[in-house]
Order: structure tokens, then C-alpha cells, then sequence
């Protein structure tokens, strides 16, 4: 017979019997979300919707027993009528509170799991860009804003591809402006060791030119200025900036730059010379 059973009888006080918490098990109703479940389950296999106690259907069954192994199955309202004592309560209601917690670490253990697995699989991929950007970063040439970009290139190998960055082959605009900032930076880092300026040399020059970074501007009190950036084509060490109200052209553009050079100013390593009054014919104006 069990404890219902027992307590229908009166072969047993419901009011006040001799019960201790045994355990939780859940049922979750079938509903569009999904099918329906129980999760854990009673020492004795037994399962059941409805309290023991009030007959009222319940979806969180809390399951005391007896010295003699007598299940009650029921509601945490209906527990706490029934004289179970207060330390017996405290189990069942702290149960579900640390199993709920239990349940929220091991969510959270396997998508650490699962992020971590994702980044060793993406680090596989990206071996050889991770090895490119690792020796450019070592550079002790760099500025901070290269340094950050670097740093964050590294970061994002865990979780995709860099390769078309690091190979300049990018396939959206933001892997387009990302590619060209690292190419910059792999361009500059070759310049600054292998620079021939001549800081000696002054006056009017013709030379054939690349624009080896992109040009940026800024406003001035004077109007809009631009920073243009060049060196020799083929290159022989020598490089050059021009600052003023003329935007020379695009970034990889080659021509014909004739120009003042006034002096030379070194910028992150790299030394280059400073003109002035330039004229620049792109290689497709002279065609």
C-alpha cells in the first residue's frame, strides 16, 4: 500500500506524518515548443501529475517518503500543510533552487566548450595568417594605432577568417579597408628597413612614383588639407609626404611626381622627404 493509499485508509496521519524529502522531478507539457517530458524521477519510478495530497495538477513534484519507503508525491504548497519538518522543507526548496543553478552552470560549461572547440578549429584555419600578423606585430616600430589593429586581428582569428585580410584578397568593404591597412603596415615596415633618404639632397626633383598608402585629410582654418604619401617606382630606398590642398591621387596609383623637396621629417621610423609645389601625372594621364 502506498502512502496515499495509507493516508485515505487513515491508516496514517496526512497531517503529520513521519516524511522526509527524497527528491524533484519536473514535467514539462507538450506544446508547440516541443513534446512533452519529465525530468528526474522518484526512488520508486513512480511519476504522477496531480498532488497526492489535493488531487491538483502540478508541474514541479516534490517526493517524500517514509521510514518505510511510502512515497507522497506532491505540490511545495501542499509540503508545507502536512507537517514535514522545517529542515525537511528547506531540502525540498532549496532542491530545486540548486538544481536550477546546477542546470544554468552546465549550460554555460558546454557553450565554453563549444566557443572553445569553435576557436581551435578557426586557429587551425587561420595558422599561417596568425604566424604573418604575429611577425608584424613583433615589429618594434609600430605605432599604438597599428599596435590595436594588430591586437584585434588577432583576436578575431579565433571566430573567422582573416586570410583574405592578410592576403588582400577580401571579399566585403570591410575586409577591403582591413586588407589595405595591413598591407600598409607590411609595406611601411619594409621601407623603414630598408630607407636610403637623402637628407642632403634639396631642390626640384622628377621622379617616377607609387602611392604607397592611402591619402587622409583633414579641416583647417584654410580649408580642406591632404596627406599624401609616395615613393619610388621602382623603389630605391627614397621616400616622400606631401601635406597641402591637392589630393595626388588613389592608393597603388604610379606616375610621374615633380616636386620641391624642402627638407625631411621622420614619422614612426620612416624618414621621408618633404615636398612642395608637386606635380603628379598618373601612369594613364601619360598614356
Amino acid at each position: 500500500m502506498n502512502l496515499m493509499k495509507a493516508i485515505l485508509s487513515g491508516k496514517l496521519d496526512a497531517s503529520n506524518p513521519n516524511l522526509q524529502f527524497c527528491t524533484l522531478y519536473q514535467i514539462r507539457k507538450a506544446s508547440a515548443q516541443g513534446p512533452g517530458s519529465i525530468t528526474g524521477k522518484s526512488p520508486s519510478g513512480r511519476t504522477t501529475a496531480t498532488c497526492d495530497r489535493c488531487g491538483i495538477g502540478i508541474l514541479n513534484v516534490y517526493v517524500f517518503a517514509d521510514s518505510n519507503g511510502n512515497e507522497m508525491h506532491v505540490g511545495i504548497d501542499c509540503a508545507g500543510k502536512m507537517g514535514i519538518p522545517l529542515d525537511e522543507l528547506k531540502k525540498a526548496r532549496s532542491f530545486k533552487h540548486d538544481a536550477v543553478i546546477a542546470a544554468h552552470n552546465e549550460e554555460c560549461r558546454l557553450r565554453r566548450v563549444a566557443a572553445a572547440e569553435r576557436q581551435r578549429t578557426w586557429l587551425e584555419k587561420n595558422a599561417d595568417s596568425v604566424s604573418a600578423v604575429n611577425d608584424i606585430r613583433s615589429w618594434t616600430q609600430l605605432s599604438v594605432f597599428e599596435q590595436e589593429f594588430l591586437d584585434r586581428l588577432l583576436s578575431a582569428a579565433g571566430f573567422e577568417n582573416i586570410g583574405n585580410i592578410v592576403d588582400n584578397t577580401p571579399e566585403t568593404a570591410s575586409e577591403k579597408s582591413q586588407a589595405e591597412l595591413f598591407a600598409c603596415i607590411t609595406l611601411r615596415r619594409f621601407l623603414v628597413e630598408n630607407q636610403k633618404a637623402d637628407t642632403t639632397k634639396l631642390g626640384r626633383i622628377k621622379v617616377k612614383a607609387r602611392i604607397w598608402r592611402a591619402p587622409f585629410s583633414f579641416e583647417t582654418p584654410f580649408g580642406r588639407t591632404y596627406v599624401n604619401f609616395l615613393v619610388t617606382s621602382p623603389f630605391n630606398g627614397q621616400t616622400f609626404v606631401y601635406k597641402g590642398g591637392k589630393r595626388l591621387g588613389g592608393l597603388g596609383e604610379e606616375g610621374v611626381l615633380a616636386a620641391t623637396i624642402e627638407g625631411d621629417d621622420t614619422r614612426d621610423g620612416l624618414q621621408s622627404a618633404i615636398v612642395k609645389r608637386p606635380k603628379w601625372t598618373a601612369e594613364d594621364e601619360k598614356a
